[in-house]
């Protein structure tokens, strides 16, 4: 299963972003839907060429969550700490 990071509205992140800057630029970045799925469909193409795995199912959930600030910046850092650690393996296993 892989998740990617919630995203607010980009009206929401245009404001945070101010606070991106100043507190910790690299998790200042804005992925539109689009893109998010762009990403998911790409890792999904790579598992199933990868032989080890079939019957791929691809769902993309919305949903409306309110988190306060520093929650919602504590889960943005661990995830993106998460995203940084799996990558590095996995570039270590090719």
């Amino acid at each position: 299963m892989w998740n990617k990071e919630p995203q607010p509205s980009y009206e929401v992140y245009q404001i945070l972003d101010e606070v991106y800057q100043k507190q910790v630029p690299s998790l200042s970045r804005y992925e539109d839907r689009t893109t998010q799925e762009k990403i998911l469909r790409e890792l999904g193409n790579n598992v199933i060429k990868s032989g080890l795995f079939k019957d791929l199912i691809y769902e993309h959930m919305e949903c409306d969550r309110a988190y306060s600030i520093d929650d919602y910046y504590c889960f943005k850092y661990f995830i993106t700490l998460h995203n940084i650690r799996f990558s590095t393996a996995r570039a270590s296993i090719r």
